[in-house]
This record gives structure tokens, sequence and C-alpha cells, in this order.
């Protein structure tokens, strides 16, 4: 396989699996980091597919597995941490109702 130089290609880097990892650095910042984990996960597992799927075309197997981890495990601590600030506002608003309407 040749490229536009008329030169023998070797394996690319994968750019989706870099941008992945991109988004899940920006994913770890407070608030405004879901949407980045979001896609940083949907990323990940794209660029890793098309790794498992093509070997000989594309690299940055390594950096999609990381960007995966980071993304899921940073989507756990959100995901538990909004259900946490749920069950406690929840619980605060029936000690609340307790005191005021008792």
């Amino acid at each position: 396989m040749t490229d536009y130089d008329g030169e023998e290609a070797g394996p690319g880097s994968n750019s989706m699996a870099k941008t992945s990892a991109a988004f899940a650095i920006l994913g770890c910042l407070p608030v405004i980091g879901v949407p980045f984990i979001l896609l940083s996960l949907i990323l990940g597992i794209v660029s890793l597919c098309k790794i498992r799927k093509h070997p000989e075309r594309y690299k940055g197997k390594k950096i999609a597995k990381a960007s995966i981890i980071i993304s899921s495990i940073a989507l756990i601590v959100y995901g538990t941490i909004a259900l946490w600030a749920f069950f406690f506002s929840i619980l605060w608003n029936f000690i609340l109702l307790e005191i005021f309407f008792s």
C-alpha cells in the first residue's frame, strides 16, 4: 500500500484514539466533564474496533484502552456522586419536613 507521495505506507497512528485520550483527560474536569467522558468512551470503543479490524493499518491500541478505562472510572465516580447527592437531597427534604411540619 502506498500513500499519496508514492512511498510505502506503514501503520498509521489512529487519531481517533488520541482524541479519545484527550477527551478522557478533559472528562476529569468537574461539572463540565460528563459530555467529554461520554465522547471519550464512544471514540475509544470505535477506535479499538477499528484497530482490531485492521491492525496492520492502525496503531494506538494502548491509548484507546487507556482512554476507555479512564472514561469508565470517571463515569462510575460521577454516577456515584450523583446518586449520593440525590439520596441525601431526598433525605434532607424528609428531615426538614419532619422538623417544620410535625
